[in-house]
């Protein structure tokens, strides 16, 4: 609920409060992630949520580890201990996606994650994001927010019930 929330935050409010808002959402996250970091960093525990986000952001912006990931050489010793295998599925594809490429289909939803479709790469895409049934938390009108980015849920059984 947390990224829906982010999302919803600013339609709902003046824009005066905004920044108080985000700096309150940014406190509790700060929060969560420091009660993982103290409680042994269990998986899945409170707070792991937000530090695997973080932790494959900072992966997404590392450009040694980026290279890595692209030439697929061997990761640094203890990368993602500890975490699921997103940390290596994410920067995988995102060091392997083609700049040029244009139309790209999500048959899952693996990237239904605002943090990830915020991304640079997703600038010049159009991304259908193909799943069963809706999910409870989506990016229906993330392209109206940032401007250029065209997103697109579907749902359906196979990638053959895409008619574009």
């Amino acid at each position: 609920m947390e990224f829906k929330f982010k999302t919803l935050l600013p339609k709902l409010l003046p824009p005066i409060l905004l920044p108080l808002a985000k700096w309150m959402v940014g406190r509790s996250e700060y929060q969560l992630y420091q009660h993982y970091l103290k409680h042994g960093r269990i998986p899945w525990s409170k707070g792991y949520g937000i530090y695997k986000r973080q932790f494959i952001q900072k992966t997404l912006h590392n450009p040694e580890l980026m290279i890595r990931f692209q030439k697929e050489e061997e990761l640094p010793t203890n990368y993602g201990i500890g975490i699921d295998e997103r940390c290596v599925e994410y920067p995988w594809l995102f060091s392997h996606l083609p700049v040029d490429a244009t139309d790209l289909l999500d048959a899952g939803s693996v990237l239904n994650h605002e943090f990830l479709l915020n991304e640079k790469i997703f600038t010049n895409k159009n991304l259908h994001i193909l799943t069963l049934a809706p999910e409870s938390v989506c990016f229906w009108d993330l392209c109206l927010l940032l401007g250029s980015r065209n997103f697109l849920h579907l749902f359906g059984l196979t990638p053959h019930s895409l008619k574009i």
